[in-house]
């Protein structure tokens, strides 16, 4: 699943801005290539945009960051194996962290330098899942909420979320769970169940508190309480 933003920024007459909001820039795809995701930083200085080929004989997607003050595109590191589609980015709240997410689980967080972003840690979510359910209290606990199935396998990763003190991701995506990692390492602290095939977004209310997209028979949204485990209020 993608949104190609460069077919909406070619068509300049589809676009009616506000009276107070002028055009300032037209950021356009390279040739061979579309963008899939793009985040702004909070700070409002750092564009980011996940990008994938147009060749169907080219796998890789690749993320691109650039900065609005010098309009510069930083250097990123190399790939290493098949990031596959783009398909979600996110800024950690102090704007010196970003999130990757790929079509095959892979989650990347880069860190900022300057003139550069390198790469702080990168693992397979259903790798993290295994590996925290394997050790037991070893890594400390890991809570599975409300599930009615077999984990199955997480695949694409749709969206993530940083915490707001910065701490911890929220993944949700191809998949009926939604992950909470560890930001600064990856280690999964805990998954759960919203009982629908697919999570197209998850989002941050406060340190206790997700809302989540789910989508099976219609779109949902739901709270859920981090403290209790337990869903809180649904809003069709």
């Amino acid at each position: 699943m993608s949104t190609h933003s460069d077919s909406a920024v070619k068509s300049k007459a589809s676009i009616r801005l506000p009276k107070h909001i002028t055009e300032h820039e037209v950021i356009k795809a390279e040739e061979g290539w579309r963008f899939t995701c793009l985040a702004w930083s909070p700070d409002g200085r750092w564009l980011a945009i996940g990008e994938e080929p147009t060749e169907p004989t080219r796998l890789e997607g690749r993320v691109r960051v650039r900065d609005a003050v010098s309009n510069q595109w930083l250097s990123l590191p190399e790939p290493k194996g098949e990031m596959l589609e783009i398909l979600a980015l996110a800024w950690h709240p102090d704007s010196l962290k970003l999130a990757v997410g790929s079509e095959n689980d892979e989650l990347t967080v880069l860190v900022l330098t300057p003139n550069h972003l390198k790469l702080e840690w990168r693992a397979r979510v259903n790798k993290l899942i295994t590996e925290a359910i394997e050790s037991g209290t070893g890594h400390g606990s890991v809570r599975v909420w409300s599930s009615k199935r077999d984990l199955g396998g997480f695949r694409g990763i749709y969206s993530i979320a940083w915490s707001p003190d910065g701490n911890r991701l929220a993944l949700s995506g191809e998949s009926s769970f939604v992950v909470l990692l560890d930001g600064n390492n990856g280690r999964c602290l805990r998954f759960f169940d919203t009982g629908a095939d697919r999570n197209p977004a998850v989002c941050w209310v406060n340190e206790n508190q997700l809302l989540t997209e789910a989508e099976e028979n219609g779109s949902e949204i739901t709270s859920w309480s981090l403290t209790e485990g337990t869903h809180s209020r649904e809003f069709l």
